[in-house]
């Protein structure tokens, strides 16, 4: 394996090594230049394909590379001084688990994604608790149970798949399944993969944890959570259905098109009924799960379905971003996740008040928005692609959920304060609400910036 090929990886290892031996300002600032490096390393790799062996480094993997670090330097940037003067190892933890989502990004073999998942997942189970609080032990705890079960069910698959293949390189997985007959081992082997990739993505039936994690851990670990992390999910799962495309007894797109179906419909009318607000831009990403596996269970019949399902992730990213860092701010202030703690807050600091609106209007599908060009795409590749039903699904769905969205708009703006709680914002917070804000709109309003690079991106095999 060349050096070139983790280069990115040994920037970033370096900088949180060094971060555990300074002090929590210098810690957190050696982390965003680190990020920041391995953000200029990655740009300059783009159009460069480069394997080594179990891992292979191409405009897929630079791509979500690029959401992982930037996801991760915004949420560093926006963290409160509280934490990170309580908490010096955060900057590399944080470092650490997005080491391991581009690996896992980049991953080209069964061995090395279950390796690079790890490092995704531990350092976020030891995050998840960082709240040092009931809430947050529970978080943790409940987390990493789940997630520990969920790492043994994808073993158990891919060992499934390995005694039916005999290989455990993606490629080579790839040609066994096009030349085997039906095979109930290999259906059984992939179904359990995907059973354990549901869980890190937060897929129903497997988003259990979502809701109290999403509400136990700091805003800034859920904020990472939700974006980042659901990302990283989303890449490895599509490398692998793409080893698994060929064979028509395989109709794994019809599997992935129910539990969207069920997850937009459960997420959404959940959601409805949430007073806490983490717990109910939880269940909105339960919900969106289930719009991007649109996109997924889309592939191979859609040409256009990878760039579209890509730049739904991105637009999601986005704006969940927007709402999250938004409550960091208002959350921080007012000393409460309630929805109804939020009324009036647009009265006395409208900014914040504008910039979460923006990140719930995208997510709600409204025109001129990131969300309502990545629905508008994700739909128009399902109907190409015979699955009618699930679009009429998912559009009732997305009224469904702007009426949630909507009240949480309508208690800043409208309703009378409860008292007077003003909210203020580090430079650094703003400067992150003011990124993932202008994404939206330059998304809504110039989408072919990003289309452009996404049509540079192929299916892995």
């Amino acid at each position: 394996m060349e050096i070139e090929t983790i280069l990115p990886e040994l920037v970033l290892a370096a900088a949180a090594t060094v971060s555990l031996f300074l002090s929590s300002r210098k810690a957190l600032w050696l982390g965003v230049g680190g990020l920041t490096a391995a953000i200029v390393l990655v740009t300059l790799s783009w159009g460069e394909e480069i394997s080594g062996g179990f891992l292979i480094r191409d405009n897929f993997s630079w791509f979500f590379n690029l959401i992982f670090l930037g996801s991760a330097l915004l949420v560093l940037l926006a963290s409160r001084l509280d934490l990170i003067l309580r908490e010096r190892e955060y900057p590399a933890l944080i470092i650490f688990s997005t080491i391991g989502m581009t690996l896992l990004s980049s991953s080209n073999d069964l061995v090395s994604i279950m390796l690079s998942l790890e490092l995704t997942s531990i350092p976020l189970y030891v995050m998840a608790g960082l709240g040092r609080d009931k809430k947050s032990a529970e978080a943790s705890l409940k987390y990493a149970l789940l997630g520990i079960l969920a790492s043994a069910v994808l073993i158990f698959g891919m060992v499934f798949v390995f005694g039916f293949t005999g290989e455990t390189a993606l490629p080579k997985i790839a040609q066994a399944v096009s030349k085997a007959e039906v095979n109930p081992g290999l259906i059984a082997g992939l179904f359990l993969m995907i059973g354990g990739f549901g869980f890190k993505i937060a897929a129903l039936p497997f988003h259990m944890w979502a809701p109290d994690v999403y509400e136990g851990a700091p805003t800034e670990v859920t904020t990472f959570l939700s974006t980042a992390s659901k990302a990283a999910g989303l890449a490895v799962l599509v490398r692998i259905l793409s080893a698994f495309e060929a064979p028509v007894w395989l109709d794994w797109g019809m599997v992935l098109a129910i539990l969207s179906a069920l997850g937009m419909t459960i997420g959404n009318l959940v959601a409805i009924h949430q007073t806490n607000i983490k717990r109910m831009l939880a269940y909105s990403g339960i919900a969106h799960t289930g719009y991007i596996l649109i996109g997924v269970a889309s592939l191979g019949m859609d040409g256009a379905a990878l760039s579209n399902t890509i730049f739904y992730i991105v637009a999601f990213a986005l704006s969940d971003m927007a709402s999250f860092l938004s409550v960091i701010a208002i959350s921080s202030n007012i000393g409460s996740d309630d929805i109804a703690d939020y009324a009036g807050i647009a009265r006395h600091s409208p900014l914040v008040a504008l910039v979460i609106s923006l990140g719930l209007i995208s997510l709600a599908g409204i025109p001129l928005t990131a969300g309502f060009l990545a629905k508008l795409y994700i739909f128009t590749g399902a109907l190409d692609s015979g699955l009618s039903w699930l679009v009429i699904v998912a559009i009732i769905n997305t009224v469904i959920s702007a009426y949630y969205y909507f009240k949480v708009i309508k208690v800043m703006w409208f309703d009378e304060p409860l008292k007077v709680n003003r909210v203020t914002v580090s430079f650094l917070l703003g400067l992150a609400l003011l990124v993932s804000s202008a994404g939206i709109l330059v998304m809504g309003i110039a989408p072919s910036l990003i289309m452009n690079a996404l049509g540079q991106i192929s299916l892995p095999f």
